[in-house]
């Protein structure tokens, strides 16, 4: 700004003229005032950049005050500015980052753990040459080479930044990378994720069922389990599903043992030779009358989740009463559903809390949240 008011002066001139009363006589006379009117030296900008180091920072951020750490908002038994500079990195465990193995004895490493190896490397380099006692040139190198696998540890996609790079120019994946993004860790993993003991199909109408009733087809009932603990007074009815084997329904497909140890009966030469003992753990059929949570995407308030029973019917869609689709938003043009089968406890609690007949007044309004839809009254003379 003072470069640029100054490079057009060649003399140094006055300020702005000023009258003066009362100066010899001659009132309101102007004189100029200030300025010597002599020839000014031209003056040449150089440009020189110099470079601001995490170590110049974190200088200036320790030499910071206490009751300063007040005034910019920060309490300083807490958070003191120079502790916002890392000067430590943690290493996630290898469950964070586990080695993949490939077909023979390779084990191709994490990407996270390339990047620390690198980060190490530099380090250790630094250590040696600060010992050895090298140029400072050199120094300054290692130094600006640790501070870039730092940072792309954390992003690999700083602009102005080179990616960091596998060996084979495949850009390695960093921490930001990971979280970020709709197949990130948040939105990927944590909001929705895959489960087992789900079914999804397409939903259709069916005006005989019961309000909290979904029908489910028999080829979904054979393939989803409920599990059921063996006691003395269902053990014979329990033996008799297992007998029956996984490929006629009713039947049952997993035994697991009170030791952990799972028997699939699909694999099993002769169902009938296990013997059920109380405490086994049945994983058998599907069947009507069981409590499952019926689900529509996407879930907006706790009527899109809601338990019904169960009822097998023939074909390949799940069928449920009309005046349930309220809730749900639901309709038959082409719409899919979430169904997911519940343990016993969980199948008590669903029964007193979320199954439609207890849905059937929202807390949002107050209101009843289902009603008669369609054709469903109809009026007799």
């Amino acid at each position: 700004m003072m470069y640029d008011l100054c490079k057009t002066k060649s003399v140094c001139e006055g300020a702005n003229e000023v009258s003066l009363p009362g100066q010899e006589g001659e009132e309101g006379a102007e004189q100029k005032i200030g300025g010597c009117g002599r020839y000014q030296p031209a003056y040449r900008r150089q440009e020189r950049k110099i470079s601001f180091t995490a170590e110049k920072a974190l200088e200036v951020f320790k030499g910071i005050l206490d009751e300063d750490c007040w005034i910019l908002g920060l309490n300083p038994q807490f958070c003191r500015p120079d502790w916002l500079i890392a000067q430590v990195i943690p290493v996630p465990p290898l469950a964070v980052r586990p080695a993949v193995v490939t077909f023979g004895s390779a084990r191709n490493q994490d990407d996270l753990t390339h990047k620390l190896s690198d980060i190490v490397k530099t380090n250790t380099q630094l250590k040696r040459n600060e010992s050895n006692g090298a140029a400072a040139h050199i120094i300054a190198e290692d130094v600006k080479l640790l501070q870039y696998h730092v940072a792309t540890l954390t992003d690999n996609a700083i602009p102005g930044v080179p990616t960091a790079t596998q060996k084979g120019g495949r850009p390695l994946k960093s921490i930001k990378q990971r979280l970020k993004g709709k197949e990130g860790r948040i939105r990927g993993n944590l909001m929705g994720k895959r489960v087992d003991f789900s079914a999804r199909t397409v939903i259709t109408a069916d005006p005989n069922l019961p309000i909290d009733t979904v029908g489910v087809p028999k080829t979904i009932a054979q393939n989803l389990t409920f599990p059921e603990i063996v006691t003395p007074f269902n053990i014979d009815k329990l033996q008799e599903l297992v007998n029956r084997g996984t490929d006629n329904y009713p039947g049952a497909k997993y035994i697991i043992r009170e030791n952990g140890s799972r028997v699939d009966l699909k694999y099993h030469p002769r169902a009938s030779d296990l013997h059920l003992q109380p405490g086994y753990r049945v994983e058998r059929h599907m069947r009507d009358g069981d409590i499952i949570v019926f689900n529509r995407q996407p879930t907006l308030h706790k009527m899109s989740m809601m338990g019904h029973r169960v009822k097998i019917l023939p074909w390949s869609t799940f069928r449920m009463n009309l005046s349930v689709t309220t809730p749900y938003n639901a309709d038959f043009d082409g719409d899919e559903m979430n169904l997911h089968p519940q343990s016993l406890e969980t199948r008590a609690e669903i029964s007193e809390i979320a199954m439609v007949p207890r849905q059937l007044i929202t807390p949002q309004a107050n209101k009843p949240v289902m009603g008669i839809v369609q054709d469903t009254l109809s009026l007799s003379a």
